[in-house]
C-alpha cells in the first residue's frame, strides 16, 4: 500500500515537470498561438452577435452553440483570454494547487452545462440540445446521466426528483466556482491590507543581515536568500507516508549554523573583510620599459566545487561524527578556496561524566553520615551493666525516623533489654538501656559499637534524601538534600558541607532554607577541554564519514582559536598569475622589493604573495607531476614582468632538458639554460666567484650589500650591479653527479649570496636525506612541498607530516620563515602561450632598443677592431668549464699511472698551454712549439689533447691559419 500510494503521488509531479519542459520548449509558437486564439475567439463572438456571416464561421459558430448551448458565449470570452494569456508571454507555475484550480475550473463548467439543461422545465431535452439551447449537447448528455441515476421518468415535467437534480448541479456549480474564486479574492483583499513601499526600498527578504564570524567579532554583510517554498501537498504526504514506515536506527543529526565564506572575502591573515569595502582598486600604471599584463590571461574563476546546501551537509557529517565519538566541537566558518573547503571547528568541553559526579555525591553522603554519626553518643555504665544514649532530640521526634521503634528492634537485635527515656536537656535526648538483669550479663563493647553504627545508618537512610543532580544544567551541577525540619542544625550540616567541598576541591554554593528542610549543592562542572589531538586523530574517520578520498586536518590554525578540516572540492579551480599580480597584495609587495613573487591562493581564496630578497632562498620539493616544473615557471614570470634585464639576471640549470629550456632566447637569462651534467657544475663555479667578486667590490666602496652599493653607484653615475637568482630545475641528478661538490657550492651561496643579490630556487622531485641534507636545509627556511610519496618525505622537506595528503596539481604546502606554520595554496598556471608571449614581447623590445643604441653610434665614426680580437665567449663560465676537463682528463691520467715524472711534465705543459691560448683568441701547433719551446710531436699531442677537451676547434682547411679557441659542443 505505501508503495501504490506513492506512486500515485509522484505521478502529478512528473506531469508537472513534463509541462513546464514543453512550455519552455514553445517560446516561437507562442505568439502564434496567441494571435490565433484571439482571431478565432474574437470572430466565433461575433458571429454569435450576428455581426458577422462568413458561411465557414458561421458553420463553426453553429457546431459550438449546439455543443455546448448557453455556454457558447463563455468558451469564445475563454478562448480570447486564453490567446491574449499566450501574447503576454506571463509564465505559469502549474503546481499542485494550481492543477486543483484547473479541475475545478472544468467542474464549474461541465456543471454550469448541466444546470441550465436542467432548468428548462417545459421543453423536451433532446429537441432543446438539437437547436442549441440550455447547454447544448454536452448539457443533455450531463442532465440525462443525472436523472437516470435519480430515477426520472419523465424528464419533460416538473417533480421533485427533477429539482433535486438542478439542486445537486447548482451546488456542484457553486463549490467548484468557489474553489476557483477564492485564491485570487484572498489576495486582492491582502493587496488592499498590505501598505504600499516604497519603489526604491529593497524586500526584506533580500536585504543583507550583520552576522557575527565566531570569537572573532567581525560582523560580515551577507545577502540572505530566499526561503524555499514550502513543500506541496503531495511531497508533504510522500514524506510523512514514509515516516511511517518502519524507523531504522540512525545517528541523531547536528543541524549546522557555520557561516560560509565564499572566494576573496579572506585576506591572508585570516581576517574577514566586507564585501561591500572590497572595492578593486584600479591597476597600477606601469612603465613603458615593463611588458603589459595583458600578455597574461584571465582564467574563468569558477565556483569552490560545492553549493552552500552541500557546504553544510559536511557540516553536519563533521560535527555528528565528532558526537558519535565523544567529542565536543562545532563548525564556525566555512572557508572556500580554488582547491579545497576548510571546515573551522571550535572544540567544545567534554563532561567528565556521572563517574565524577558519583564520585561527589558519595563524599557528601560519607561526611553527612558521619556527622549523624558522631551527633549520636553512647555511654556504657561503671558496671557495663547499662549504657546511655545521646541523641538530639530533632532526630527523635522527626516523624521519618520512627526513632523508638527503631530502637526497639535494634536492641531486640543485639540481645538487650528495653530502654528508657529520661529527661531531655539543652535540645538533647536521653535514653537509658541496660542488659538482662536476671541472667546477671553485662553489655559488651561490641554490642554498643554495633548499635551505635546501625542507629546511625538506619537515620542516615531515613531522613535525608539525595536527588542524584536532578536539578543539574550545562554548566552546574547542582545537588539537592532533603531531610525533616530541624535535622539539618540539629548536626551542623552546613559546616559539615563546607568541609566536604573544601575536601573536594569543589568552588561552589551552600543554600540551605530552614523552611523547605533542604540544602542545595551547587558547583562548576569539571568539563574538560576538547584536545586538539583526539580531533586531529580522527582524520580517517572523518574522511571515511564524507566519502572524501583523503583530507587534511590543520590542528590548530594558526593565529586561530580553530582546528581546520580541509576537504578537496569536487573540482580545482585554475589559479592564473594575472590576477593575483592585479590585486592589491602583489601591488603592496612589489613597491617594496623588485624580487617579489605571485605563488597563488590559500584555502579561503585569498592571494599569497612572498619576498624572494626576505627569504632569501626558496627549496621546492614533490613527486613526478605535482606542480614543482609549473610553479618555477611562474616565478621566472612574474620576476620577468617587473624587472628588466639590466636590473636582474637568471641563471637557469635544467639537468631535465625541458622544462627551462622554453626561456631560451629571454634577455633576463645568462647565456642560456644550461642542460649538460658537465657543464653544471662550472656554472656553480662561476656564480661563487661572482659573489666573491661582488664582495671585493662592496669592501672597496665601502657598502655592506647591494642596495648600499647601487645607491652609492647612483649618486656617483655609475653602473649598478644586476640581482641574479640562480633557478635549478632538479637537485638530485647534481648530486648523484658529484655530491660532495653540488652540497659545499650551494651551501656556500646559501650562506653568503644573499647580501650581493644573488638568490637560489632549487627543486628537487626527490626529498631524501642523501639529496635535501640537514646543511642544505639549514639554510634554505622558506620551503615548498608539493605532493609527495610517503609521511617521511614530508619530515624532510617540511619538518612534519602534511605533504602526503595534498592532491597534486598545483597543491603544495608554503613554509614561509616568518610564520613558521605551512600555508596550503593551490599555485598559479601559466601557460606556455603566455611564457612565448613574454618572451617575444622582450626580445621585441630589446631590439628595438638596440636599434636605437645603433642609430646613434652609427653618427659617430666607427672605431676599428684590433688585429688579434679576441671574440666574446657565450656565456661567461666558459674558461670554468675549460678548467674542469681539464681537471678531470689530469685524474684520468694520474689513474692510469706508469709513467711518472714524465707524466709531471706532460701535466705542467698542458697547464702552460691552457695558460697561452687564454691570453690569444686563436692558436697554432707552431705557437706551442715557439712558446713551450718542444719539439713538433709534443705541441702537435698537445693540440689533440685540448682539442678533446673541448678548448680548440679542429684544424683549419686555410693554409696557415690558426685554430680558433671554442667551447665544447652540445
Amino acid at each position: 500500500m505505501p508503495t501504490m500510494t506513492k506512486r500515485s503521488l509522484t505521478i502529478p509531479l512528473a506531469l508537472d515537470v513534463v509541462f513546464a519542459r514543453l512550455l519552455a520548449q514553445i517560446h516561437v509558437w507562442r505568439v502564434a498561438a496567441g494571435a490565433a486564439l484571439v482571431l478565432v475567439g474574437g470572430t466565433t463572438l461575433f458571429t454569435l452577435l450576428g455581426l458577422n456571416t462568413g458561411g465557414l464561421v458561421v458553420r463553426w459558430a453553429e457546431f459550438l452553440r449546439r455543443a455546448v448551448g448557453m455556454g457558447a458565449l463563455p468558451a469564445c470570452i475563454l478562448i480570447i483570454g486564453g490567446g491574449v494569456l499566450a501574447l503576454s508571454n506571463a509564465k505559469l507555475k502549474l503546481t499542485r494547487r494550481a492543477w486543483v484550480r484547473v479541475i475545478a475550473a472544468e467542474i464549474a463548467c461541465a456543471s454550469f452545462l448541466g444546470l441550465m439543461h436542467s432548468l428548462a422545465f417545459d421543453a423536451d431535452p433532446y429537441q432543446l440540445a438539437l437547436d442549441g439551447g440550455g447547454g447544448g449537447a454536452a448539457g443533455w448528455v450531463l442532465a440525462e446521466l443525472v436523472w437516470r441515476a435519480l430515477g426520472v421518468q419523465n424528464s419533460g415535467e416538473f417533480t421533485l426528483l427533477r429539482l433535486l437534480s438542478v439542486l445537486i448541479w447548482l451546488a456542484l456549480f457553486a463549490g467548484s466556482a468557489f474553489v476557483v474564486v477564492a485564491p485570487l479574492l484572498r489576495t486582492g483583499e491582502r493587496a488592499r491590507r498590505q501598505p504600499t513601499e516604497a519603489p526604491d526600498a529593497p524586500p526584506a527578504s533580500r536585504q543583507p543581515k550583520p552576522v557575527k564570524l565566531g570569537e572573532a567579532g567581525i560582523s560580515l554583510s551577507l545577502p540572505m536568500h530566499d526561503e524555499p517554498p514550502p513543500p506541496t501537498d503531495a511531497v508533504a504526504q510522500q514524506v510523512k507516508s514514509q515516516s511511517n514506515a518502519k524507523p531504522t536506527p540512525v545517528p541523531p543529526r547536528i543541524k549546522s549554523e557555520a557561516i560560509i565564506v565564499k572566494g576573496d572575502e579572506y585576506q591572508a591573515d585570516g581576517a574577514a573583510k566586507s564585501k561591500a569595502a572590497a572595492k578593486p582598486k584600479p591597476a597600477a600604471p606601469r612603465g613603458e620599459a615593463l611588458p603589459p599584463l595583458s600578455l597574461l590571461r584571465m582564467s574563468k574563476q569558477a565556483g569552490a566545487g560545492r553549493s552552500d546546501a552541500d557546504a553544510r551537509r559536511q557540516a553536519d557529517i563533521i560535527e555528528t561524527t565528532l558526537a558519535q565519538f565523544g567529542l565536543s566541537g562545532k563548525v564556525v566558518e566555512i572557508r572556500r578556496g580554488p582547491t579545497v573547503t576548510q571546515f573551522g571547528i571550535e572544540p567544545g568541553y567534554v563532561d567528565r561524566g556521572a563517574q565524577h559526579r558519583e564520585k561527589a555525591a558519595q563524599k557528601i553522603r560519607a561526611a553527612v553520615a558521619g556527622a549523624l554519626y558522631d551527633a549520636i553518643i553512647i555511654e556504657p555504665s561503671v558496671d557495663r551493666t547499662a549504657a546511655v544514649i545521646e541523641i538530639p532530640a530533632a532526630l527523635v521526634d522527626a516523624r521519618e525516623a520512627g526513632f523508638k521503634a527503631l530502637l526497639k528492634s535494634l536492641l531486640d537485635e543485639l540481645d538487650l533489654s528495653s530502654y528508657y527515656e529520661g529527661e531531655r536537656r539543652a535540645g538533647l535526648a536521653y535514653f537509658e538501656i541496660s542488659a538482662d538483669t536476671e541472667r546477671k550479663l553485662k553489655i559488651k563493647a561490641g554490642q554498643l559499637s554495633a548499635l551505635h553504627r546501625e542507629l546511625a545508618d538506619r537515620l542516615m537512610g531515613r531522613l535525608f534524601q539525595f536527588d542524584h543532580f536532578e536539578a543539574s544544567d550545562l554548566l552546574t551541577d547542582r545537588l539537592k538534600i532533603s531531610f525533616p525540619a530541624g535535622v539539618g542544625d540539629a548536626i551542623g550540616l552546613k559546616e559539615v558541607l563546607e568541609d566536604a567541598m573544601a575536601e573536594l576541591g569543589l568552588a561552589g554554593n551552600i543554600i540551605t532554607s530552614k523552611r523547605a528542610a533542604q540544602a542545595v549543592i551547587e558547583w562548576q562542572k569539571q568539563a574538560q577541554k576538547v584536545r586538539v589531538g583526539a580531533i586531529a586523530a580522527l582524520q580517517n574517520d572523518i574522511a571515511l564519514a564524507l566519502a572524501a578520498p583523503s583530507i587534511r586536518i590543520e590542528a590548530p590554525i594558526p593565529g586561530r582559536g580553530l582546528v581546520g578540516i580541509e576537504v578537496p572540492n569536487n573540482t580545482i579551480s585554475e589559479v592564473d598569475l594575472r590576477s593575483i599580480m592585479e590585486g592589491e597584495a602583489f601591488r603592496k609587495m612589489a613597491e617594496k622589493s623588485p624580487l617579489a613573487i605571485a605563488l597563488g591562493r590559500d584555502v579561503s581564496g585569498a592571494a599569497i604573495v612572498a619576498d624572494l630578497a626576505r627569504m632569501p632562498h626558496l627549496l621546492i620539493a614533490g613527486t613526478t607531476g605535482s606542480g614543482k616544473s609549473v610553479c618555477i615557471s611562474a616565478i621566472t614570470t612574474c620576476l620577468v614582468m617587473n624587472n628588466r634585464p639590466e636590473d636582474l639576471k637568471l641563471v637557469m640549470i635544467d639537468p631535465k632538458m625541458v622544462e627551462l629550456s622554453r626561456f631560451a632566447g629571454l634577455p633576463h637569462v645568462i647565456g642560456r639554460p644550461e642542460s649538460d651534467i658537465d657543464r653544471i657544475p662550472a656554472v656553480l663555479r662561476w656564480v661563487t666567484r661572482e659573489m666573491d667578486a661582488r664582495y671585493k667590490t662592496f669592501a672597496a666602496t665601502g657598502a655592506r650589500n647591494l642596495q648600499e652599493y647601487n645607491q652609492a653607484m647612483e649618486r656617483r653615475r655609475g653602473e649598478p650591479l644586476p640581482r641574479i637568482v640562480v633557478l635549478i630545475d632538479e637537485l638530485a641528478d647534481l648530486m648523484l653527479q658529484s655530491p660532495i661538490e653540488t652540497e659545499r657550492t650551494i651551501c656556500r651561496l646559501a650562506q653568503m649570496a644573499r647580501a650581493t643579490g644573488i638568490h637560489l630556487v632549487v627543486a628537487t622531485q626527490r626529498p631524501s636525506v642523501d639529496v635535501v641534507t640537514g646543511l642544505i636545509k639549514a639554510n634554505f627556511p622558506a620551503r615548498i612541498s608539493f605532493a609527495v610519496a610517503s609521511a617521511t618525505d614530508s619530515r624532510v622537506i617540511l619538518d612534519q607530516t602534511g605533504a602526503e595528503s595534498l592532491l597534486g596539481r598545483g597543491d603544495m604546502l608554503f613554509l614561509n620563515p616568518e610564520h613558521g606554520s605551512p600555508i596550503r595554496l593551490q599555485g598559479c598556471y601559466v601557460s606556455e602561450r603566455e611564457i612565448e608571449a613574454v618572451i617575444g614581447w622582450w626580445k621585441k623590445q630589446i631590439e628595438v632598443e638596440a636599434k636605437g643604441v645603433e642609430g646613434k653610434r652609427s653618427d659617430e665614426a666607427p672605431e676599428e677592431a684590433p688585429a688579434h680580437h679576441k671574440p666574446a665567449p657565450e656565456t661567461p663560465w666558459e674558461t670554468l668549464v675549460a678548467e674542469i676537463a681539464a681537471e678531470r682528463f689530469q685524474q684520468m691520467s694520474s689513474a692510469k699511472g706508469g709513467r711518472g715524472g714524465e707524466d709531471d711534465d706532460e701535466d705542467d705543459l698542458l697547464q702552460r698551454a691552457m695558460e697561452i691560448i687564454r691570453t690569444s683568441g686563436s692558436v697554432s701547433t707552431s705557437l706551442l712549439q715557439r712558446k713551450l719551446r718542444i719539439g713538433y710531436p709534443r705541441a702537435a699531442r698537445l693540440m689533440e689533447e685540448l682539442q678533446e677537451m673541448g678548448y680548440v676547434s679542429g684544424p683549419s682547411r686555410q693554409a696557415g691559419k690558426g685554430r680558433n679557441v671554442t667551447m665544447r659542443e652540445e
